[in-house]
């Protein structure tokens, strides 16, 4: 279980690109990839018990390391790893001396299969191969670099859900409708604008109540929830790059601060600089 491209320049580096998210088969946000050592900034880890509002998936290539979870001890060695789900609370316990892991922390939209259980298995050398890839890339840093590094996340999920969880669907069922594709970019691209339904359906030659019900029938929500979910996401994703909320809120195209803190407060029941504190604390806490 040998990493032959492993050096702290390198996961260094991986630290530094912009991972782009993953849009196909359905969407998923990356939110960091690291690899870490005990003697390469892991010295200081946080043991208080936390939950996190993404997934987590914990790969070990070398030593041991534990953790409680819901007040039960599990000890990854190497070769093994831990995919814990949103709001499973879980603490570090211990390690060895000296070990060597990687933490992917995501988000997926869209999902079509749900895990509400953590779960511990082992991983396979195909895992190994995507991680010495995602070395080498990060190395690299050109511009195909992140895209590369992207595709190859998204096989070490692929690989995982695959080999361990049932009820992954077929592919038919998660052909998508192309005037629904053709709505979604539609929307992530016009973002930034208060549009409605109506100028969606425009685009794709349908009525707003044609564009609802096969919005409704192909993604379990209607097309204004979506623009608001991409909306919102967007909002997220500028805070947490510190963009001011005045700011924020004039790049989302409201005409005031205001109106973009009460919009965001409807929909995530807290104020957008209460997100972010939060979140900015959950992320530290994981370091």
């Amino acid at each position: 279980m040998v990493l032959s491209q492993y050096t702290p320049i390198r996961a260094d580096a991986i630290n530094q690109l912009n991972i782009p998210n993953a849009d196909k088969p359905y969407r998923v946000k990356f939110l960091w990839f690291d690899i870490v050592s005990r003697d390469h900034g892991a010295q200081n880890i946080y043991d208080g018990e936390h939950s996190h509002s993404f997934f987590e998936l914990h790969m070990m290539f070398f030593g041991e390391i534990s953790y409680e979870i819901n007040g039960e001890i599990f000890t990854l060695s190497q070769g093994e790893a831990l995919l814990l789900p949103p709001n499973i609370p879980h603490r570090y316990i211990a390690s060895d001396d000296f070990f060597l892991k990687a933490s992917l922390a995501f988000l997926p939209e869209d999902i079509p299969w749900e895990i509400e259980k953590h779960k511990k298995f082992c991983f396979s050398d195909e895992v190994i191969q995507n991680v010495e890839s995602i070395l080498r890339q990060s190395e690299l840093n050109d511009v195909f670099a992140p895209a590369i590094i992207s595709g190859r996340l998204m096989e070490i999920l692929a690989i995982s859900i695959r080999e361990n969880f049932d009820g992954l669907p077929s592919a038919s069922r998660l052909t998508e409708d192309r005037r629904i594709t053709v709505a979604k970019d539609y929307i992530r691209n016009n973002r930034s604008r208060l549009i409605t339904c109506k100028d969606v359906a425009k685009e794709i030659c349908l009525s707003s109540k044609q564009l609802n019900r096969i919005f409704k029938a192909q993604t379990g929500k209607t097309a204004y929830d979506y623009i608001t979910d991409v909306r919102i996401e967007y909002a997220k994703q500028l805070l947490l790059d510190d963009v001011s909320i005045k700011q924020v809120s004039f790049t989302l195209g409201f005409g005031n601060e205001s109106s973009f803190v009460s919009f965001f407060k409807r929909h995530c029941k807290m104020p957008p600089g209460e997100y972010k504190k939060s979140v900015k604390l959950q992320i530290n806490n994981n370091f």
